[in-house]
């Protein structure tokens, strides 16, 4: 998982490695993007590891929001020493901050307005979602001609695609849990489904600005 911090001009990269040795080994975990590189050795247990890395982007970061949806390209890679073998990862990301202040949302510190269009996942020709990026690119590029730049899904997470399309194109998206009810919490087996659900959606899209 990817946290753009730009105010220290710098992504922390949380990775989950998998040593499937029966004892504790090294390897060399190196992040790249944009030119800027940084490598360390880490320790790793049998089973499942997570260990966060910071990589610094430099003096000047190409920030990304609705007008300039700059996009980064970051590639994770682990080499074990021992038996000259490397995996790797690719992962696209934004430098950007989203967060409310003073009541107002704010992109990258500066006060948007979200002008929002409503998805209902309603798709009569085909009876489901388009799941290419080219046909997300139409759709949002037909609402940012009518002066929008944001997408609520009420009620439904769309596909990877339209995260895809959404950060080419500068289109903030609005995912929501699948639950159209107004008695949260009422029953919690469902409640625990919502919760777990909520965090699956952050861990398969949360590297998407």
């Amino acid at each position: 998982i990817i946290y753009p911090d730009i105010s220290d001009k710098s992504v922390r990269v949380k990775t989950i490695l998998r040593n499937r040795k029966k004892s504790q080994t090294t390897a060399l975990l190196a992040l790249e993007a944009d030119g800027k590189r940084m490598q360390k050795k880490v320790t790793l247990q049998p089973g499942t590891n997570e260990v966060d890395a910071v990589l610094s982007l430099g003096d000047e970061i190409r920030l990304w929001d609705e007008f300039h949806p700059n996009l980064y390209q970051l590639k994770v890679s682990l080499t074990d020493e021992e038996q000259n073998t490397t995996d790797s990862r690719e992962e696209s990301f934004g430098m950007r901050d989203f967060k409310v202040v003073d009541g107002c949302i704010t992109v990258n510190n500066r006060p948007v307005f979200l002008r929002g269009a409503l998805d209902c996942a309603a798709f009569p020709k085909t009876g489901y979602p388009p799941t290419d990026q080219e046909a997300w690119k139409r759709i949002f590029t037909a609402f940012q001609a009518h002066g929008l730049n944001h997408v609520r899904f009420h009620s439904w997470c769309p596909p990877e695609a339209a995260f895809e399309a959404g950060d080419e194109v500068g289109m903030y998206l609005q995912a929501e849990l699948p639950m159209w009810i107004k008695d949260v919490g009422k029953y919690p087996d469902r409640r625990d489904f919502f919760e777990k659900e909520m965090y699956a959606i952050l861990d398969a899209y949360g590297n998407h600005p």
